[in-house]
Order: structure tokens, then sequence, then C-alpha cells
């Protein structure tokens, strides 16, 4: 009888979904047939992707055993935690930390170093000249568009770092990526209208994904 059955793991994705399965509501859970564990996998048809459905960002990370900074692609690289979050960015080492546990993914360990990024878009009913500033206590930089330079780009030292972006009426796809390398974690961005002056109060960047 042993010839003819062979065993095989459990399915690790057999309670994908719900507050008891291994990985968040909007992934879809991918397990070998032969060998144990389970991947975690992004899913635009259930509404996880650059753009998810409804308000918030698509934050992503990228746990590395080399040195990272800004320079470093993860193009191409499957993340290791994603989630759907309300805002951009993190408070605290503790605050990135709790992204982590709330994606259902393993934690980084100490001396990895994170690449982190959040993609959101901004719908503007009329065009305006904005100034956006990335408050960072390591690496961080905003971009508007699908590539290019940069609008803001701080590196980590100094408490505040901001520029110009002039965007026409209409959709406009925006990144924080931010780089994690065992300092304390704390990155936010924000804005306002040029126009208004330099009195004018800064909002915090939020996405009409």
């Amino acid at each position: 009888r042993g010839g003819n059955f062979a065993c095989v793991p459990d399915d690790a994705c057999a309670l994908s979904k719900g507050p008891t399965g291994p990985c968040h509501e909007a992934a879809v859970c991918r397990s070998d047939p032969v060998a144990a564990g389970y991947g975690c996998e992004c899913s635009p048809a259930e509404g996880f992707s650059d753009a998810p459905m409804g308000r918030g960002f698509c934050a992503k990370m990228w746990y590395l055993r080399e040195a990272a900074d800004l320079a470093t692609s993860v193009e191409g690289r499957r993340p290791s935690a994603f989630l759907v979050t309300a805002g951009a960015g993190v408070a605290s080492t503790g605050g990135l930390r709790e992204l982590v546990d709330e994606s259902r993914s393993a934690q980084f360990a100490e001396g990895q170093w994170v690449v982190a990024t959040w993609t959101g878009h901004l719908e503007l009913a009329e065009g305006a000249f904005y100034e956006a500033c990335v408050l960072s206590s390591e690496p961080a930089q905003l971009t508007f568009g699908g590539g290019g330079a940069p609008t803001a780009a701080n590196p980590g030292y100094l408490p505040r770092a901001c520029g110009t972006v002039d965007l026409a009426a209409g959709r406009h796809r925006f990144e924080l990526k931010y780089v994690h390398g065992g300092g304390a974690a704390r990155v936010s961005i924000e804005y306002r209208v040029a126009s208004r002056g330099p009195d004018a109060p800064f909002d915090a960047l939020a996405s009409d994904s």
C-alpha cells in the first residue's frame, strides 16, 4: 500500500479567507501541492493592486539583507508584506511592525533593511500648483506620475524636504518610497496649494483610489 500513496502536507490555504486564514483578505493564497508552505499574492480582481478599490493606499514592503537606499529597485520582486492602508507612512518602528502584523506576513528581522512603498491616486477637478513635503527620519521620496524625478526627496537627516509640482485636472498616480535601515521609523507626506501663499496650512495627502 505504501507504494500507492504519498503523504502530502496540509493545505495551508484551505482557510485562507476570513480572520483565521494565513493571508490578508485582499490577497490570494497559493500553496504548493507537494511542498509545505504557502505564498500570499496580490489579487487585483479582489480589489488589491496599486489602485485598490475605494479610498486608500496600496502599501508594500520588501525585506532585504543587503544595504538599501532610494535607488534600490524592487521591480519584479514579490513583496514580503502588503496591505491596503488609509494613510501613507508610519509614526514609529512599532507602527511599521503593526502594519506587517495587519498584513498577516512574517516580521522583518533585526539587521534586515525594509523598502516600503505606498501608492495612491489623486483626482483633481481642476489643475493647481502644489507644494509637497516628505517628513522622515530615514531616506524617503515622493514621486508623481509613473516615474521620473521625485517631487520631494528627504535623505533622512532633514526634518522636512519639500518640492513643487504642477498638476493638471484629472487623475494622478503618486508613490511614497521609504527605506528603513534600523533607525527610528517615521515617515509622512503633506501638501498645500502653493498659490494660497506661504502661510497656507498643509494637509495630509490622501488617496482617491
